[in-house]
């Protein structure tokens, strides 16, 4: 009503279509003007994520310039001791679980809220301690633009090539000296190396043996179970959250089952409606 539209007037159908185009490149315009923007704060070094890195927060004065805070640099500083000790990432979250350290994802609402949540209601988990081992902030670098949001395309997120990053040196007070930050990017590079390749051998006859991909989905909290081969070669269907669990989380007890009893289970269903079908048609 507010465009004066009427379905019922001659001509109409030419001035609706033409509105959504002009409202289409008025949005692309906006992208284009506030994506501009926000590449000339970067190369100031500005800070423009909603979300601070670990062992930081948002100044009071300027929210685009970071500032340390003391308790959570420690932390982030005994997270990369622990790892360069040779303490994989279930070890380190299961840790800081132990010592009540506020997950990243706390710590963030923390700063948001004012109010303390308990350490037990989003525990550490393995993602969260390699995310902060990755972030390059703490060595009081920043890297900007790595994914591209398009508002206009309903707000969905594409990973940008490196050659599209802007990096900007000395934006913010390093926490973690940067030699040691690239001697733990190469620890955890040779750890992926090596466990793709020794678990590339056993792909090939996961996907053989795996019928119900993307069907399976734990009782106990409603994530996905995936395939797995145990050294004995017996096949299990494991909780996607036991990494949570092993890593000191209650979200799931890493429920699992060995497949042929799921085989077993499926079989029987299956000759079970095809009686009911024959039983249906006698």
């Amino acid at each position: 009503m507010t465009d004066d539209f009427d379905s019922f007037r001659e001509g109409v159908d030419l001035t609706v279509p033409l509105k959504n185009i002009i409202n289409e490149f008025y949005s692309k315009d906006l992208a284009k003007k506030s994506s501009s923007a926000k590449k000339a704060l970067w190369k100031e070094g500005k800070f423009t994520s909603a979300w601070e890195p670990y062992g930081y927060r948002k100044s009071e004065e300027d929210h685009h310039q970071l500032i340390v805070d003391d308790e959570a640099a420690e932390h982030l500083k005994s997270i990369f001791s622990m790892y360069m000790d040779g303490r994989n990432y279930s070890d380190i979250a299961r840790q800081l679980n132990k010592d009540g350290v506020l997950s990243l994802t706390l710590q963030r609402k923390f700063y948001k809220t004012g109010e303390k949540p308990l350490p037990e209601s989003k525990p550490w988990n393995n993602y969260e301690v390699k995310r902060v081992l990755q972030d390059v902030h703490c060595t009081g670098d920043s890297v900007f633009g790595k994914y591209q949001q398009s508002v206009f395309q309903g707000n969905k997120q594409r990973n940008r090539p490196e050659s599209e990053w802007v990096h900007v040196e000395n934006t913010h007070e390093g926490i973690i000296d940067r030699e040691l930050f690239q001697q733990v990017q190469s620890k955890i590079q040779e750890y992926t190396e090596a466990y793709k390749k020794k678990h590339q051998q056993n792909n090939g006859a996961i996907r053989n043996h795996n019928f119900y991909t993307g069907k399976i989905w734990c009782g106990g909290c409603g994530n996905r179970m995936t395939l797995s081969r145990e050294r004995n070669g017996t096949f299990f269907y494991i909780c996607g959250a036991n990494t949570n669990h092993k890593s000191g989380g209650k979200q799931c007890k890493g429920h699992r089952v060995r497949k042929e009893y799921v085989d077993d289970d499926v079989l029987r269903l299956i000759q079970m409606h095809m009686k009911t079908a024959l039983d249906t048609k006698k």
